[in-house]
C-alpha cells in the first residue's frame, strides 16, 4: 500500500513520475524538472508544484499541479482529508468526467489517517474570493450549474 506524502522533501521527481505512472496518467516519459512552491490553508499544507516533462510525455498532462496534505497534529484536519479522498475516489470511479478538479492521486493510510491529494493546479483560471464576500451571480448560476450535473447524474443511479 502507497504511503501518503508527509514533508516536502518526499516531493520529488522520480515520486511524482511514480504516482503519476501508477495512476495511469505517464504512460511513457518522466518528470525532468519540478519547482515547489509553499503555502497553509486553516487545515492544509499546499505544494503549488510547476512541472516539466521530458519530450516523449503525453502533451495532455498539466504542468501545474497542488499537492495537499492535512496537517497531522490536527484531527479535524485529518478527518476532512480522508473524508474528501473517498469524495475524489467515489466520483472517479462511477464519473466517467466528474466535473470537479482532476485528480492524479489520492492516498489515504488508515494506520496513521495521514492522508494526500494530487491535484490539478486551477489557480490560472479558477479563485476562491476572500471571505465573507459572497459570490457574484455568475458564479453561483456556475455552482448550481455543477450541482445539476452531479443530480443528474446520480438521480435513480444503483448505487
Amino acid at each position: 500500500m502507497t504511503e501518503p506524502i508527509t514533508d516536502e522533501e518526499q516531493i520529488t521527481p522520480g515520486w511524482l513520475t511514480d504516482r503519476l505512472r501508477q495512476n495511469g496518467y505517464l504512460a511513457q516519459g518522466e518528470i525532468v524538472k519540478l519547482s515547489i512552491n509553499y503555502f497553509k490553508t486553516f487545515f492544509s499544507h499546499i505544494y503549488r508544484l510547476e512541472v516539466v516533462y521530458s519530450i516523449d510525455a503525453a502533451p495532455a498532462l498539466p504542468s501545474k499541479l497542488l499537492l495537499k496534505i492535512p496537517f497531522h497534529d490536527n484531527e479535524a484536519a485529518l478527518k476532512m482529508g480522508r473524508d474528501e479522498i473517498s469524495i475524489y475516489r467515489a466520483l472517479t470511479k462511477a464519473m466517467n468526467d466528474p466535473p470537479v478538479v482532476r485528480c492524479f492521486d489520492a492516498v489515504y493510510f488508515p494506520d496513521s489517517q495521514q492522508s494526500h491529494l494530487l491535484l490539478e493546479d486551477l489557480s490560472d483560471t479558477h479563485f476562491q474570493p476572500e471571505l465573507p464576500v459572497p459570490p457574484s451571480m455568475r458564479h453561483c448560476e456556475l455552482c448550481v450549474e455543477t450541482l445539476a450535473q452531479f443530480h443528474a447524474f446520480w438521480w435513480r443511479h444503483k448505487d
